[in-house]
C-alpha cells in the first residue's frame, strides 16, 4: 500500500530528518513511528500526502510515485488520504457538524465548497460518523468550547468524512490526558479495523 525507497529529507542547514529510509506497509496494516521529538515522525508521515516533499528516493502508494504527478492527481490522491493533527487544525468557531463536513471539500465543486453547500446524503453521513466517535450529543456545540479529547474525536470524524483508504495520524494524543489519550487510541484502532483502513 505504502512503499517508502531510500526516503531522505534534509531540511535547510543540512538538518537531516529522514535518512534513506526503507519501509513497506501492507494494505490494512496499523504502524506507529515511535521516537523522540525531533525524530523524523511528522516528516514521515507528511511525506505520504506530499505536505513534504522528500530531497531524495520514492514515496509510493499502491505502485505510484507520489513525487511525479501533478497538482490534480495529487489532490485525487489525498482524498484518499485522511488526516489527524496534533494540534486538531479545526475552526473554533464553527460547530462540531461543520468542522467535520469539511471533511468533504475536496471532493466538492468549488461553488458548493465556497459556499457549503453541502447535500443531504452528505450531512447524513457527518451523523453517522459522530455517532461512530462517541459525539451524537455535541453535534451544535461550538469546537472552542470542547474539551481536548472531544476535539480530536472531531478531527477523527473530519478525516473520515473523506472515506479514506489510509488514515495517517500525526501524534493525535500528545496534548491529551492518559484516558483521553487511551480513549482516542481506542477509537482510532477500532475505526481502523472496522473500515479496514491501513
Amino acid at each position: 500500500m505504502i512503499t517508502f525507497k531510500n526516503v531522505s529529507k534534509r531540511y535547510s542547514g543540512d538538518r537531516v530528518a529522514l535518512d534513506t529510509v526503507d519501509v513497506a506497509i501492507e494494505r490494512g496494516t496499523i504502524v506507529s513511528i515511535i521516537g523522540p521529538s525531533g525524530a523524523g515522525k511528522t516528516t514521515f508521515i507528511r511525506c505520504i500526502n506530499r505536505l513534504i516533499d522528500c530531497t531524495s528516493g520514492t514515496v509510493e502508494i499502491e505502485g505510484e510515485a507520489v513525487q511525479h504527478i501533478g497538482s490534480r492527481r495529487l489532490k485525487q490522491l489525498r482524498r484518499r488520504i485522511g488526516m489527524v493533527f496534533q494540534n486538531y487544525n479545526l475552526v473554533d468557531r464553527l460547530t462540531v457538524l461543520e468542522n467535520t463536513l469539511h471533511g468533504c471539500l475536496g471532493a466538492m465543486p468549488l461553488h458548493r465548497s465556497l459556499f457549503g453547500l453541502y447535500s443531504k446524503e452528505e450531512k447524513e453521513q457527518a451523523l453517522t460518523v459522530l455517532e461512530e466517535v462517541g459525539l451524537s450529543d455535541y453535534i451544535y456545540q461550538r469546537c472552542a468550547d470542547l474539551s481536548g479529547g472531544q476535539k480530536q474525536r472531531t478531527g477523527i470524524a473530519r478525516a473520515l468524512m473523506q472515506k479514506p483508504d489510509i488514515l495517517l495520524c500525526d501524534e493525535p494524543v500528545s496534548s491529551l490526558d492518559q484516558q483521553s489519550a487511551q480513549d482516542i487510541l481506542n477509537y482510532i484502532e477500532r475505526i481502523v479495523r472496522t473500515r479496514k483502513l491501513t
